[in-house]
């Protein structure tokens, strides 16, 4: 009794539930009055109790196959388990469709197709012993009901708005069967074939597909007749009936055409970039390597279109009825050149980093080579004696020279001097404190620089002449008394021994007999003003003057004494009064110089002596050049070489000297000889530093990268290794790389999530079975072209060292933002340089005037300044410190754009390929337009300026812009040639015709030695049969076709919104985040909507189905400090746009009578003016640009998204490619492109004139936006943001989709906060 009332329980309230839903239900249609329809769906399922087998066999084979084919875990499932598992499969279904209000209309059509599954193995699993399929409970069974049945079912739903709050009921209100073997049959005739032998097959242009209709009257449920509902035909031929009886039973009118996943190669909707559909001989890695496409077909009613469509000379004989679909097929499908450009572009910026980071290292080197060399003084001594000899050995052997010198006392001459040195008699061991010295200082004076070096200072006993005389002469050898001069003030030092193939200071290379220089010790001692026992004393020495003396080293380099063991040698050097150039005294010095080879034969340049051949060529530069670093390869100009400062880091030195010739008396000219004399404007430390750390560290990532990607391509070990990981958690080299892996340094070279998104129209008419090719457009979608990795300069934990002098990304305080604002810091780093250098020069020049206004007879010219001057010296430390940054930063740029360019170049090249493809503009007639003017190429970019968005949106628009320097050549794979050059080949594996790519940096210096005219030569290797029969004429013979890239950019979400109202998006952070706080949050004003958020955990205001921020996206890693907005980037950049648009425009379609094969090409900008040639005044409207000059004149401080619109459609009446992207390439891209192919589609089914050209058709905003609405949902972008993700959602919240512009808003059931849909 118990169970029995449990089970009464149950019962009852399971009746309980079903009359609260009906009554629900009831409610909600009457008061919604019929305002919304009724929407209908229709399904495809398999049964397995319609399946069960009668042949003597196990009755449930089908069954057990379809079991294992599901993937469900068997677990010792046998018999009714299965059935229960199988019972009712749902294979596909089709959109939710209104019920139309108009009884009389007589048929609706669902735009999203079934799609049934390839079941031919159940097929195979249900054939009896003749190969016939018995089913369970056929009386008769015939073979036209024999095989496996699929049912087909029709649903309908309430259309009452307040049942879309709750799940919605489905009732099914027809239901038909259909057998397997009759769809199959309806497509038999279709003619589609796959390469199977690696894409060499013959290329058949009439290959087509086709189609079969057939009606299925609905066999159960109420729209089911009596007659009809007892028919158990399953679709055969015998239920077929007209669809043009007029009194015909409710049926469905099912087309049925083969589901296009893998384009045939050649037609509408394939493109170049395509990988195989199979895979080549002995390769199996290819499916690792590439996912599946992904398509989905769309269906769309053409009505009245017959008379525009037979004018289509394409198929002359063939007529079009009334009764005509437009069948839309989308895919969305990974490029097969994304890697191999990415290998390639990595092999090149691979060997100019090395290059760039051994001439950095051979700069410090060569640097190192001129500076002298000092040791510490007796009171900073903290290594012993041996270690101090080591050194001195060492640097000798280098090309030093081993200097001590130590100053005895300072002997004045004069008459009339009286002065008690009675303490002095004995030359004792030491002076005493009596005895008067004066302050005295030493420096040294290179030959190759005008600034001295300290060297040391202290006070220095001051004698008579008397006295004097008589110490002097006790320094031929001890004294009578036995004692030994004693030096006051000693220093030892390193000097280089440079010869006059080094850089020498004006007049000096020479001048010298055995040509070697090695510099002079400037001695001097100052008399102030102030009392000093120096006061005390009648010298004849003006007070607040200097006192000068000069020792020249090379003069001491051959003496005989020189390395004999011998100790230091006495030197007499005339003191000389510096205001009035008399010699006043002598200084008392004890001297050594020696050198490594005890003064017998000295090389010409001993700082070489020690090296090899090739070490001393890599030094000189004789066997490398500035020009293929990577500065240069990427299109920089180092803006340091025109100010001729040394070192040379990233430009060819000029010979040794040249700059101080007299020739050519230009300005620049007589500024670039005086800042060669003024040495090195780095220090040893920061060259040292920017040489071994950095770019070794950056030239070793691009080295391993390009290993990498290399190997991946070749072997593919770890792809494989990968093979069972998520999409979006994978990290080997791929043509995919997944949104969130922007942080990986080693994938930095490859674009993000690369597809080809194409929507292929064909034609599919009643009266006949073939489709037809009408139309395609292709794009390009993908990630932000930026360089993540290195970031935008937000604080990092990295070490750094600041010491060193070292700007780089990764170092807090370095400049921030993406290429385009690091790029004009670096101008005014070069500002402020040049205007250092300039006070540096006039400093410099005013000491010079002054001390030629003192010179008098007798006083020698010198070429240096001393150190420690107050306005040289604060000139000069800004000059290095400004000359350090600008070091770092244009290396840091360097390597941003060859990481953006990698990602740039395989986005571009793969749009041309498609715009090459069947049906693209090259068939269009416009290869030679390519040729001649350059093939268009429009970004259209949707990111926010504002935080890393911002920086993305710098890095892309340098990227783009690089782009001009790169030019396209097609050519055949010369299988049998002999060419050495092929080892720099990169192979395009997987592909059916693309054979190989070869990318060249051309370089072209100017006068200066920069590499201004950068360009780059991309060869591809086709296959040579598609070559010679596909490639167009005007693309043969290895004309080089040069990318027009055009970058428009507008904001499109809540971010772009803060930015345009002039508000910090911090500003209206949610109340989660500050707990002390809340209450509703308001957001909005004149410039938004207004939007109230309340609390609750229900809100979906303030909570997101994935528990992120508001304002982050799906894989949104945050903006951190830097999210200080650009108000001016967005109308900067699409002026930009237009202007090179406009040019472009002007000669593909001139105005003023000519052709465009006569029309000059387009200048991209300023810089491709020759240098003497003034550039001339901005060219009027084309009448093509008017709508999008308008649209981007009425953009500043709105979401404009007509700019987008109008570009985009500009760029496809010149012919050009298009390509779509924000910062991950699946969300905000998605909306765009969508938008872009239901406008394509819509266009094609309103033009009714054949004259019209399709961009100009004018179409419904409600039909675009409904067909949007419908790609969005079923078709490619879902599926990719998976890919990415994880997760068939796009990433917007409410607020964000709330702030979208209208047109790329997207249903709120497809967001990730939403349910998904049962």
């Amino acid at each position: 009794g118990g169970l029995g009332g449990m089970r009464f329980l149950k019962s009852g309230l399971k009746k309980a539930q079903q009359s609260i839903e009906r009554s629900v239900t009831t409610m909600a249609i009457k008061a919604d009055g019929g305002k919304n329809p009724d929407q209908l769906c229709v399904s495809l399922h398999y049964l397995g109790g319609m399946n069960m087998v009668n042949n003597g066999a196990n009755p449930h084979t089908v069954n057990i196959n379809m079991y294992n084919a599901l993937g469900i875990s068997n677990n010792g499932v046998v018999g009714g388990g299965i059935m229960q598992e199988v019972g009712d499969v749902c294979l596909s279904r089709t959109e939710w469709v209104e019920l139309p209000t108009d009884v009389d209309s007589s048929d609706l059509l669902f735009s999203i197709p079934l799609c049934v599954p390839d079941l031919s193995f159940l097929e195979a699993a249900a054939a009896g012993p003749n190969g016939a399929v018995v089913q369970s409970g056929s009386s008769r069974g015939n073979n036209g009901d024999c095989g496996v049945k699929l049912t087909v079912r029709l649903y309908i739903r309430s259309g009452a708005t307040l049942l879309k709050a709750v799940a919605n009921r489905e009732y099914c209100i027809g239901e038909s069967a259909l057998l397997y073997t009759n769809l199959t049959q309806l497509m038999s005739g279709s003619g589609q074939k796959q390469s199977t032998n690696n894409g060499n097959k013959d290329i058949n242009e009439n290959e087509a597909l086709r189609s079969g209709n057939i009606n299925v009257p609905f066999t159960t449920g109420m729209l089911a007749e009596t007659s009809n509902s007892s028919l158990n035909s399953f679709g055969s031929s015998s239920s077929i009936h007209s669809s043009g009886g007029g009194d015909a039973p409710a049926a469905l009118h099912i087309t049925a055409t083969p589901r296009v996943k893998f384009n045939p190669p050649c037609t509408y909707g394939w493109s170049l970039t395509d990988p195989a559909s199979t895979p080549p001989t002995g390769h199996k890695n290819w499916l690792k390597m590439f996912q599946l496409p992904l398509d989905q077909a769309y269906a769309f009613n053409l009505v009245h279109h017959h008379q525009l469509l037979n004018s289509n000379q394409q198929y002359p004989n063939q007529q079009l009825s009334d009764a005509t679909v437009l069948l839309a097929n989308e895919r969305a499908v990974e490029s097969a050149l994304v890697l191999p450009l990415a290998t390639a572009c990595s092999l090149v910026f691979s060997s100019a980093g090395s290059l760039s980071q051994q001439l950095a290292s051979s700069a410090a080197t060569k640097m190192h080579s001129k500076r002298a060399l000092y040791l510490p003084s007796p009171t900073e001594e903290t290594r012993s004696k041996l270690e101090v000899d080591g050194v001195v050995m060492t640097a000798m052997q280098d090309g030093c020279a081993d200097v001590e010198l130590g100053v005895v006392a300072l002997v004045l001459l004069g008459e009339g001097t009286q002065m008690d040195f009675g303490l002095l008699s004995g030359c004792g061991v030491g002076f005493e404190s009596a005895v008067p010295s004066v302050k005295t200082t030493l420096s040294f004076q290179p030959p190759h620089t005008i600034f001295e070096e300290p060297l040391v200072s202290g006070s220095c006993p001051l004698l008579d002449e008397a006295s004097g005389t008589q110490y002097i002469n006790s320094l031929n050898g001890p004294s009578s008394a036995g004692v030994i001069p004693k030096e006051a003030i000693a220093t030892r030092f390193l000097p280089r021994i440079l010869t006059g193939l080094d850089d020498l200071l004006p007049g000096l290379a020479g001048s010298r007999q055995n040509d070697r220089y090695l510099g002079s010790i400037r001695l001097e001692v100052k008399v102030g003003y102030a009392n000093s026992a120096v006061d005390n004393i009648s010298t004849g020495i003006s007070r607040g003057t200097a006192v000068e003396g000069l020792v020249e080293l090379e003069h001491y380099m051959d003496a005989g004494v020189i390395g004999s063991g011998c100790g230091q040698v006495p030197v007499l050097a005339p003191a000389i009064d510096a205001n009035t150039g008399r010699r006043i005294g002598t200084f008392v010095l004890l001297l050594r110089v020696a050198t490594a080879n005890n003064g017998k034969h000295t090389p010409s340049s001993p700082q070489h002596g020690s090296r090899t051949a090739a070490e001393n060529d890599t030094i000189n530069g004789a066997s490398s050049s500035a020009t293929s670093g990577l500065v240069a390869v990427v299109g920089l100009p180092t803006l340091t070489e025109d100010l001729g400062l040394a070192p040379y880091l990233d430009c060819d030195p000029p010979p040794p000297n040249s700059q101080l010739a007299a020739s050519p008396p230009t300005a620049a000219g007589i500024r670039r000889r005086q800042v060669a004399t003024m040495g090195s404007f780095v220090s040893d430390r920061f060259l040292e530093y920017q040489a071994n750390v950095v770019r070794k560290r950056d030239a070793s990532v691009l080295k391993n990268r390009y290993d990498e990607y290399h190997r991946s391509l070749l072997e593919a070990s770890d792809v494989e290794a990968e093979a069972d990981l998520p999409l979006f958690q994978r990290r080997s080299p791929r043509p995919f790389r997944p949104s969130n892996s922007r942080g990986d340094a080693m994938l930095a070279g490859i674009g993000f999530n690369v597809h080809v998104q194409s929507l292929a129209l064909n034609i599919l008419q009643e009266n006949g079975n073939q489709i037809r090719q009408a139309a395609v457009t292709q794009s390009v979608t993908h990630g932000a072209p930026a360089d993540h990795a290195r970031g935008f300069g937000e604080k990092s934990n990295n070490g750094g060292n600041a010491s060193a002098g070292v700007i780089d990304s990764s170092k807090d305080g370095a400049p921030r933002g993406g290429l385009r604002r690091l790029e004009s810091t670096r101008l005014v780093f070069a500002k402020d340089l040049d205007d250092s250098v300039t006070g540096l020069i006039s400093a410099v020049g005013e000491y010079f005037k002054s001390r030629a206004n003192r010179n008098r007879a007798g006083v020698k010219p010198s070429r240096h300044i001393p150190p420690n001057l107050p306005s040289i010296t604060h000139y000069r430390t800004k000059s290095v410190k400004c000359t350090q940054r600008l070091h770092s930063l244009t290396w840091d740029i360097a390597v941003r754009r060859a990481n953006c360019f990698s990602q740039a170049l395989g986005i571009a090249v793969t749009s041309y390929l498609a715009s090459l493809s069947d049906g693209g503009p090259a068939w269009r007639g416009y290869a030679a337009i390519w040729a001649r003017h350059g093939y268009l190429l429009t970004y259209e970019g949707l990111l926010s300026a504002v935080g890393k968005e911002l920086g993305m949106i710098e890095d892309a628009s340098v990227a783009i812009s690089m782009l001009r320097m790169a030019s396209v050549v097609l050519m055949p794979d010369d299988l049998n040639s002999n060419n050495n050059g092929r080892k720099q080949r990169i192979p395009v594996p997987y592909s059916p015709y693309l054979r190989w790519v070869h990318l060249t940096h051309l370089a072209t210096p100017s006068q200066n030695g920069s590499n201004s005219k950068t360009q780059y030569r991309l060869e591809i290797g086709l296959d040579p049969s598609f070559f010679q029969s596909r490639v167009p004429d005007p693309l043969k013979n290895g004309t080089p076709v040069r990318f027009f890239p055009i970058l428009f950019q507008m904001g499109v979400d809540i971010r772009q919104w803060g930015v345009n109202a002039g508000r910090s998006v911090a500003l209206i952070q949610m109340k989660d985040n500050n707990p002390s706080k809340r209450g509703n949050v308001t957001i909005g004003d004149a410039a938004g909507p207004s939007m109230e958020t309340g609390t609750g955990e229900n809100n979906p205001m303030t909570t997101s189905g994935h528990g992120g921020s508001f304002l982050d996206d799906e894989d949104d890693d945050g903006d951190g400090e830097d999210s200080i907005p650009d108000n001016e980037i967005h109308m900067s950049l699409n002026v930009e746009g237009y202007r090179k648009l406009n040019a472009y425009a002007h000669s593909v379609n001139p105005t003023n009578g000519t052709t465009a094969a006569a029309a000059s090409p387009p200048v991209f900008d300023s810089l491709e003016y020759p240098a003497q040639m003034q550039v001339p005044q901005q060219q009027p409207i084309h009448p093509s640009l008017v709508s999008l000059s308008e649209a981007i004149r009425t953009s500043a401080g709105k979401m404009e998204h007509a700019v987008m619109d109008q570009a985009a459609t500009v760029c496809q009446r010149f012919g050009g490619g298009s390509t779509v992207f924000c910062k991950s390439g699946k969300d905000r891209t998605a909306m765009q492109v969508t938008f872009k192919q239901s406008q394509f589609v819509q266009r094609f089914i309103d033009r009714k004139e054949v004259r019209m050209v399709l961009e100009d058709t004018p179409v419904s905003s409600n039909d675009v936006f409904a067909k949007s609405t419908l790609m969005r949902k079923h078709g490619n972008r879902i599926p990719i943001c998976e890919k990415n993700a994880g997760e068939p959602k796009f990433a917007f919240n409410p607020l964000q989709r709330k702030f979208m512009p209208e047109m790329l808003r997207p249903d709120a059931s497809l967001c990730t906060w939403s349910k998904p849909e049962t």
